[in-house]
C-alpha cells in the first residue's frame, strides 16, 4: 500500500494553525490545487484504488493478490458497500477516514467492519476500529465519520453519535462485538494484549481510546484560490479553521478521562458532486 500512501500524502495536507488549548485535539486538512483547480475530483480515484484495502480483510486481500484476480477482488470489495442511496450511506466517508488514519496517524485497521454487514445493512456503532502502538502501548481507535455538505449539520450529528457511543456501556459492547473479528496475525506481539482489553480483562479506565471525528463540508472559499501555498490562501483558511475550532469547542460532552477526541476537518468544493462521482463509479463496478 506504499504507493497509495504516497498518493494520499501528495493530495491531502495538514493545515498548520496555532489553536488555543481547548477541550479536544484538532487536525484540519485540505487538498491542494492543480492547474488552478482544487483536486477534489482525484478523491474518486483514490477511493476506488483503496477500496480493496478497506473492504477486504488482510487475508482476503493477500489471497486475491496471489491469484492476480483483480476483477474478483474489486467485485467482492464493491459488494460490501451499502446499496443505500449515496446521500444516506456512510461508507465513502468511512473509507476516507480509514486512509487518513493510515497515512497521518499510522493507525492500522483492527477489524474490517464493512465485512460484518448483514443483509446489506450497515453496521451501527463506531465507524472504524483501528489500533496503534505508542511507546509500547496499544491504543484503540474508534472513530466517527460525517461525510456532509453542511458543517453545522455534520457537527451536530457527530456530537449526537459521540454522546451515544463514548460511554463505558456502549464501548464495552463494541469491544465485545469486535473481539472475535480482530485480524491481527497470531505472531503479532501485541495481539493478546489487545484481545484481553477487548474482552474486558483489564479495567476499562486503563484502556486508552482515541476517537477521530472526521467531518467534511462545502466551503465557498475554495473557489477564491488557485494555489494552497499563497499568503492569501493561508490567511483565508486560518480564519476558516479558527471559526470551525470555535464551533467545535463550544460544544459540551461528558467524557471519561481515557477517551481522547481528535477532530479532523476537510473542506471540499462540493460534497454532493463528489458523492455523485463515486456513486457512478460504484454502479459501473457492481
Amino acid at each position: 500500500m506504499e504507493w497509495l500512501n504516497k498518493r494520499v500524502e501528495n493530495l491531502i495536507f495538514k493545515f498548520s494553525v496555532n489553536f488555543e488549548k481547548g477541550k479536544w485535539n484538532h487536525f484540519p486538512i485540505h487538498l491542494n490545487y492543480s492547474s488552478g483547480k482544487y483536486r477534489q475530483s482525484e478523491l474518486k480515484q483514490i477511493i476506488n484504488d483503496s477500496l480493496p484495502h478497506f473492504a477486504l480483510t488482510p487475508s482476503e486481500y493477500q489471497e486475491y493478490s496471489k491469484t492476480n484476480d483483480d476483477g474478483e477482488k474489486y467485485r467482492v470489495a464493491w459488494s460490501r458497500i451499502s446499496r443505500r442511496s449515496k446521500s444516506n450511506k456512510g461508507d465513502y466517508g468511512e473509507l476516507l477516514l480509514y486512509l487518513i488514519l493510515k497515512v497521518f496517524f499510522k493507525s492500522d485497521k483492527l477489524v474490517t467492519k464493512v465485512k460484518l454487514k448483514t443483509g446489506n445493512q450497515e453496521v451501527y456503532g463506531y465507524d472504524c476500529a483501528h489500533f496503534s502502538i505508542e511507546d509500547n502501548e496499544p491504543i484503540l481507535w474508534l472513530g466517527e465519520s460525517k461525510f456532509y455538505s453542511n458543517f453545522s449539520g455534520g457537527l451536530s450529528n457527530a456530537f449526537e453519535s459521540l454522546e451515544a457511543h463514548c460511554c463505558e456501556k456502549f464501548t464495552v459492547e463494541e469491544f465485545s462485538f469486535l473481539e472475535p473479528h480482530i485480524e491481527l496475525n497470531k505472531d503479532f506481539p501485541y495481539r493478546e494484549i489487545i484481545r484481553d482489553r477487548l474482552k474486558g480483562i483489564q479495567s476499562f479506565d486503563e484502556v486508552k481510546i482515541k476517537v477521530p471525528v472526521f467531518i467534511t463540508y462545502d466551503c465557498n472559499k475554495i473557489k477564491n484560490h488557485k494555489n494552497s501555498s499563497t499568503p492569501d490562501f493561508i490567511k483565508d483558511f486560518e480564519e476558516e479553521f479558527m471559526s470551525k475550532w470555535k464551533s467545535i469547542e463550544a460544544k459540551e460532552l461528558d467524557l471519561k478521562s481515557n477517551f481522547e477526541l481528535i477532530f479532523i476537518i476537510l473542506p471540499l468544493e462540493s460534497v454532493e458532486e463528489l458523492k455523485s462521482q463515486i456513486d457512478q463509479l460504484e454502479q459501473a463496478n457492481r
